[in-house]
């Protein structure tokens, strides 16, 4: 501080003016200007301007040290200015930020969304650090979901497309599909073990005629293929009569299993579709038979009649695969 004091002083003194020489000019000046004035009038204003000069002096001394002062102070709050003039600044511009915030209208956009969702993640961490709330266990929950797919039969076997009878390769019929007023004899309830035990052969038949009275119908079959429990039987064409109300159509393939007593030939099940091929090689039947479900799919067919409880309860195999059943039955 003291060097910057002398520096200020020496300063002054060396760019203050002379002032005997600003008199000297003054008083040159005067007479020239007031060379008619009386010599009384001038030596008075000559003392005046040299008392005022005088005081120029005093005042300017007393002007420098007010200056170094004055500069000492300021050099001396510089830097805590400059620091809280920063400080000020920084508080500005937080409370600029804020007042923008909260003019500026709030719009739903995906940046919005992102600072909220920030927010709430460092909240859940905030709590969690605190103690507060518990996170889920995410492993344990997916371990939990794959137990409970553990859990669920599998069914990669069936397919679960739904395919539309009226779509199937069959042979045209002039036969109705069935006869409301026709009672079935034998049992009510389908169950293939029981079928199976009553079963004295199985028949691979297509229906050459069908006849269909009050009493029920009389069908003319060509066997194309016959099966015992020991193999294969020797016969060509089987005449049967049934009640049933599903009717055996004229044209149409089947694969039916038949009792025989004393000559007579009878379906075992009456009360339900029969096993039907189709021309390219497919099996449609009742959800009864367990032992084609296999590798079948669903199929949608019309409802017959109030008394058809088997329309929605049919499938379709696109493969003619018959021989598990058999064995199933010749092996029982």
């Amino acid at each position: 501080m003291a060097d910057i004091r002398n520096e200020y002083l020496k300063h002054l003194d060396n760019t203050a003016p002379d002032m005997d020489k600003l008199w000297a000019r003054i008083e040159s000046s005067i007479d020239e200007k007031e060379n008619k004035s009386t010599e009384t009038g001038y030596e008075k204003k000559r003392q005046e301007i040299k008392k005022s000069g005088t005081g120029f002096k005093i005042a300017g001394a007393a002007a420098a040290l007010i200056l170094v002062v004055a500069g000492a102070r300021m050099f001396a709050n510089t830097g805590s200015d400059i620091k809280q003039s920063a400080k000020d600044s920084t508080v500005n511009d937080v409370t600029v930020k804020e007042n923008t915030q909260e003019a500026a209208p709030q719009t739903e956009n995906e940046d919005d969304r992102t600072d909220f969702e920030s927010e709430e993640v460092n909240n859940v961490h905030n709590e969690e650090a605190a103690g507060d709330t518990e996170v889920p266990d995410i492993e344990e929950q997916f371990m939990e979901s794959e137990d409970m797919a553990e859990e669920i039969p599998r069914t990669d076997s069936v397919k679960t497309v739904r395919l539309s009878y009226s779509e199937l390769k069959l042979s045209p019929t002039p036969s109705i599909a069935y006869v409301r007023e026709y009672a079935s004899k034998g049992d009510e309830y389908f169950v293939e073990d029981d079928v199976l035990e009553k079963t004295d052969y199985f028949a691979d038949i297509t229906v050459q005629e069908a006849k269909l009275t009050s009493e029920g119908g009389s069908y003319v079959l060509e066997v194309n293929a016959i099966y015992d429990k020991s193999g294969t039987a020797q016969e060509t064409s089987i005449t049967l009569n049934s009640t049933t109300p599903y009717i055996l159509q004229e044209n149409r393939e089947y694969f039916i299993p038949l009792s025989y007593d004393e000559g007579t030939w009878s379906l075992v099940f009456e009360n339900a579709p029969q096993i039907e091929l189709t021309l390219d090689g497919g099996v449609v039947f009742q959800n009864g038979w367990k032992s084609l479900y296999e590798g079948s799919q669903d199929l949608e067919k019309e409802e017959l009649s109030v008394n058809d409880n088997y329309y929605d309860r049919m499938r379709y195999c696109g493969q003619n695969d018959l021989q598990k059943l058999l064995d199933s039955w010749q092996n029982e």
